[in-house]
């Protein structure tokens, strides 16, 4: 590239436009040469002799304190302000003296040719010239010290802001007396004097001052930002209370401080926090030294991103081709960009410094199409919020260059959606649907169509082809879960250009869902019936590029044993033959070009339970009319046993000496088929009958048929005892 030589006229106007770019520079800092915040209708009353670090004034006009400087005019009721580690001293028009110590804040006004000190906080030393008075305001009354010397007289006033003033003598000799009163006190060395505790003045008890901390910033404040450090103001205000903190924490009991700040002032900048939800408050102490805290609030800080140029790539060459004249000609640039902001500002320039702009316009979308001819081009674009410009993006520098030709094939197209992903609607026990996908391309010069091919393998061997004069294509797979796709771009003269690089479009595929319409079938059947063959109604929600189902039935839930059946549909009905639990589940076979995969579903759990009515047992002993005798003297013991019913859970006994069983002698229930009878019973004809107890009392049996026995004795028919 050859060099740009300047002649000496370019060298001044660069000079110019150099001095100028820094003045106004300097101005977006500091402002104050233009609008000047130091200035005052006030008649002058003295002097700053004296700055030592964080001294600062404010003049009744102005809301802002700036910093104080030496020899800088002093005026009436202007205010001093000291900060920590620092001091001032004020020289008023009388020559007398004013020192202020760290952590002070006085303001000044004469009254009748006598200077006013109404100190709000903090020390000061002040001079007191011979036959003059100095008016000290506190404690809501005006108090006045006279020099009763020839000389000066020095005193000391120390203040906090919850207590009262108290005065030192340093030098000479001085009296303090109140407007309001006539009487006069003579201040002593080395004795300090509280003017609280003087007849003077009558402060309100300190111990019946409340302190409170009020948060003045609106409550959920939401705070834009367009830099990192851009920073805002958090407002409070603070009613007798001292060391004030700032507790800022990202949890509402603040166990994670992550700033904190002391000696806060009612309005304070905070430009340390990145993005997020944050609560706040401001903690104090009371005249009691107490602990004042005040109420939480929250704030969410957003900053918003600056653009980022995403295409055409940054120094990137655009090929243009025409059959007319190669420096008029003009192609089309399109440059897209992500950002936060809703409104943006950009710039085009043939340099990187920008020196002469080509194209400058505020707009609201995040992309910019502009027709070009050949050269090299620098573009650079910033956010706009509530009147606030970002930083400038990084410079996006691109190369167009323009060949004349006769006739030559389009440029081919680069994808902008390469890998693409459809999603699957599910339904269920109807057909899934699938989203359509947006295949993107860039614009190509001279193409008046596109072709777009979609292949179900990578090496395009049978192609599905759309045609179109647009950049977009939406596209529905329906074949097949995953489709290699390319595009070629045709010029008017029907020369067609290169394919595209290849990208593809991935449809991720859900798992089927299995319903039982009937989980629990319950059959009856009479003593000695048969269980009879069941069916379960299974369905499924239908799954795109699947064919074939199978599904599997197990009397495990681990499926080690499987019975498998194939359909095509998305139902099936399973046939059992026995009684029992069952176990079933779906998997969906994809076997197509380009993916082969199988697709489980989720495991149903039925049960068939055949419920049969038990036989009454066949009574085994004693045999029918069988005749006992008993013998004198001897317990009976008879044992009864009946056949035993396999699917009984417990069995019951009636014996009765009537065969209607209309008083039974003795009823029982065991668990086994046998009882051994050792009751009392009457002799004679004793009758006995026993039934099967199933779970279900409806499938007990019935009662057997009854059985006797004889009991005889050989003494008499009395009962046996």
């Amino acid at each position: 590239m050859a060099m740009v030589k300047f002649n000496k006229t370019d060298r001044v106007i660069l000079s110019v436009a150099i001095i100028i770019l820094i003045v106004y520079s300097y101005f977006l800092y500091d402002d104050t040469f233009l609008f000047s915040i130091d200035s005052s209708n006030e008649k002058q009353i003295g002097s700053l002799s004296m700055s030592s670090n964080d001294v600062r004034k404010k003049t009744l006009e102005s809301f802002q304190w700036i910093p104080a400087k030496s020899n800088q005019s002093l005026n009436e009721k202007d205010s001093i302000f000291t900060g920590e580690k620092s001091s001032a001293v004020i020289k008023l028009n009388d020559g007398s003296l004013i020192k202020l110590g760290e952590n002070s804040l006085i303001s000044l006004t004469t009254r009748s040719g006598n200077v006013e000190l109404n100190l709000k906080y903090g020390e000061i030393q002040t001079e007191i010239k011979a036959s003059t008075k100095v008016q000290l305001k506190t404690e809501g009354e005006n108090l006045v010290l006279e020099n009763n010397k020839k000389n000066i007289s020095k005193v000391k006033i120390k203040k906090s802001k919850l207590s009262s003033a108290k005065l030192d003598l340093l030098e000479g000799s001085v009296s303090l007396s109140s407007k309001t009163s006539n009487q006069k006190l003579a201040l002593k060395k080395n004795e300090t004097l509280d003017v609280a505790s003087t007849k003077l003045s009558f402060p309100p008890a300190l111990t019946q001052l409340q302190g409170k901390i009020d948060l003045i910033t609106p409550e959920q404040m939401k705070i834009v930002l367009i830099n990192p450090k851009q920073g805002f103001f958090l407002n409070w205000s603070g009613k007798n209370t001292t060391n004030e903190k700032l507790v800022i924490a990202k949890d509402k009991e603040f166990q994670n401080e992550i700033l904190t700040k002391t000696n806060i002032p009612p309005k304070i900048f905070i430009n340390e926090l990145s993005d997020g939800i944050f609560y706040w408050k401001v903690v104090g102490k009371d005249v009691k030294n107490s602990d004042i805290t005040s109420s939480i609030q929250t704030f969410d800080i957003k900053t918003l991103k600056k653009p980022e140029i995403v295409s055409p790539l940054n120094n990137s060459s655009i090929q243009l081709l025409t059959k007319t004249d190669v420096k008029t000609h003009k192609g089309e640039v399109v440059y897209n960009w992500e950002s936060d902001f809703a409104l943006f500002e950009y710039q085009l320039s043939n340099d990187d410094i920008f020196n002469k702009i080509i194209d400058t316009k505020k707009i609201t979308e995040k992309k910019l199409s502009l027709a070009l001819p050949q050269g090299q081009y620098y573009f650079k674009i910033r956010g706009l919020y509530n009147n606030q410009y970002s930083e400038w993006s990084t410079v996006n520098k691109i190369n167009i260059l323009t060949t004349k030709i006769k006739e030559l094939p389009p440029l081919a197209p680069t994808l902008i959606t390469k890998n693409l992903s459809s999603t699957i609607k599910i339904s269920p026990r109807q057909p899934s649907s699938i989203s359509p996908v947006l295949i993107r391309w860039n614009k190509v010069n001279k193409a008046s169509k596109y072709i777009v091919e979609l292949s179900q393998d990578s090496q395009f061997t049978k192609t599905q082809n759309y045609e179109t004069t647009n950049n977009a294509l939406s596209f529905t797979p329906t074949d097949t879960p995953l489709y290699f796709i390319r595009v070629k771009a045709q010029s008017p003269e029907g020369l067609q250009s290169n394919y595209s690089d290849v990208g593809n479009i991935k449809t991720e595929l859900p798992n089927p869902i299995l319903e039982l319409n009937e989980s629990l079938i319950v059959k009856s059947g009479g003593i000695g019936e048969k269980a009879p063959s069941v069916k379960f109604e299974l369905n499924w929600n239908q799954l795109p590029f699947v064919n074939t189902y199978f599904v599997e039935q197990s009397t495990t839930s681990d499926f080690k044993n499987v019975t498998s059946t194939k359909t095509g549909q998305n139902k099936s009905t399973i046939e059992v033959n026995k009684p029992g639990i069952f176990h079933f589940r779906v998997i969906a076979s994809i076997d197509s070009t380009s993916l082969k995969a199988n697709l489980i579903s989720n495991i149903k759990t039925a049960t068939y339970d055949f419920k049969q009515k038990l036989k009454s047992p066949d009574l085994l002993e004693p045999r029918n009319k069988l005749t006992v005798f008993l013998q004198k003297d001897v317990e009976p013991f008879i044992w009864t046993n009946w056949e035993k019913e396999k699917l009984a859970v417990n069995y019951s006994i009636q014996i009765s000496d009537s065969p209607d069983f209309s008083k039974p002698l003795l009823e029982k229930t065991m668990t086994d088929n046998k009882f051994l009878l050792k009751e009392k019973l009457p002799l004679g004809n004793i009758y006995w009958r026993v039934k099967a107890n199933a779970k279900d009392p409806a499938m007990s049996s019935s009662w057997s048929k009854p059985s006797e026995f004889i009991l005889n004795h050989n003494k008499n028919n009395e009962a046996f005892q």
